[in-house]
């Protein structure tokens, strides 16, 4: 059956989008409404971008830093020493939590890219478009985590909801942390990135790759690369994942591997400095919007680690929707050297404190160290901008 003139008018302004339209809005609002400000965030301190009583969504939100453009590598510093966090109706403990570069998959610094979720205009700017709901108010806090105060500018964009509308639909979350080294048990080689409980969806991940030893290392081989390990996403408790991929470069979307910056709607390569094989990092998204993976009771995430770090340090910031309260994850933060990509001096990829990651409804420090399993159940989802993506009934 051919397809009608509005179908073909729709398509070809997706199509118009995709090509070219991506770091625009995916979806309008009417009712929305903007908030733009300049804030001053001190070294060791945090300003609230957002703080709300009232039930709505968080649409929008871009952010720009002053005053890098003159230093080389002080982007890099920035995205690391600055953290984003966001409590949703009155929790004490962050369901987002992330670096800045992290949450904006941007860890390694401004370089320009365009996905449909999030990305870097050529200015600097930070966007994203995640749609995050809330029911009894939203804070929404900048720390910072380095030694020297920034500025920045955001805007914000939200729009209403009833709380009949708000209750219904799942929180966004988010949280930065390093996969360390997995033990070598019956599950070796897999290095977990996330684990939840509860009922929801996965909807990505960034992960930046460095490898900090190269040919000069004697016991170094040519092939020993980032790429080989696949990607495996047990849902449910279950023994053999559902989801068990083909490799690493693979999931991200450049099946044998480039050393070339890309960026696609679902998935980019904002950054590489290192060669196919070569010391340096290099920076991967993989946005499940088409293909969310939904789960009952618990997800547990992890990508095949085979060698160890030095050849291979990661850190992942992943990305998932869960019900109201719904479990925590907790965030192991390590410190892993790094290198500025143009300057070559060295740089950490995480804040060294934990300070700046306390919620301003609480005075607790949150995600300050890896803890056991004490969540509760929780649950989930996400997908695009529609709403009923985001309601339970969905998953």
């Amino acid at each position: 059956m051919p397809l009608t003139a509005r179908q073909l008018a729709a398509l070809e302004a997706v199509d118009g989008y995709m090509d070219g339209g991506m770091g625009a809005a995916p979806k309008s609002y009417p009712e929305a409404a903007v908030q733009e400000k300049t804030a001053a965030v001190p070294a060791g301190g945090k300003v609230k971008l957002l703080d709300t009583r009232e039930p709505g969504a968080v649409v929008g939100l871009k952010l720009r830093i002053q005053g890098l453009e003159d230093t080389p590598g002080a982007d890099w510093d920035a995205l690391a020493a600055l953290t984003l966090s966001a409590c949703w109706d009155g929790e004490e403990q962050p369901s987002v939590w992330s670096t800045l570069g992290g949450f904006f998959g941007s860890l390694t610094g401004l370089h320009p890219y365009a996905s449909l979720p999030m990305g870097v205009e050529e200015d600097g700017t930070l966007y994203c478009y995640w749609y995050m709901p809330y029911e009894d108010g939203a804070e929404i806090v900048v720390g910072n985590d380095g030694d020297r105060p920034y500025t920045i500018e955001y805007a914000i964009t939200t729009v209403p909801l009833t709380r009949e509308a708000a209750v219904d639909k799942l929180r966004f979350h988010v949280k930065w942390n390093r996969a360390a080294d997995p033990e070598k048990t019956d599950r070796w080689p897999d290095a977990r990135f996330l684990y939840t409980e509860g009922q929801g969806r996965y909807v990505g991940t960034s992960l930046h790759v460095y490898k900090e030893i190269g040919t000069g290392d004697p016991a170094y081989q040519p092939d020993w690369w980032w790429g080989e390990g696949d990607e495996k996403f047990f849902v449910d408790g279950e023994k053999f994942p559902s989801w068990f991929g083909t490799g690493s470069e693979d999931y991200f979307g450049y099946a044998w591997g480039t050393w070339r910056p890309f960026q696609r709607p679902y998935h980019s390569q904002p950054f590489t400095n290192g060669g196919m094989f070569g010391v340096g990092n290099r920076l991967n998204n993989r946005f499940h919007i088409l293909d969310s993976v939904p789960f009952q009771t618990s997800f547990d995430a992890n990508l095949e680690k085979y060698h160890r770090d030095g050849y291979r340090n990661w850190a992942f910031t992943s990305y998932w929707y869960l019900e109201k309260r719904g479990g925590w994850t907790p965030t192991a933060r390590v410190p892993w050297p790094s290198v500025h990509p143009t300057t070559g001096a060295p740089a950490r990829t995480a804040p060294p404190s934990s300070r700046g990651r306390i919620c301003p409804s609480s005075s607790r420090p949150v995600c300050a160290r890896p803890r056991p399993r004490i969540w509760p159940p929780s649950p989930a989802i996400p997908g695009t901008a529609a709403s009923s993506l985001f309601s339970r009934a969905t998953i």
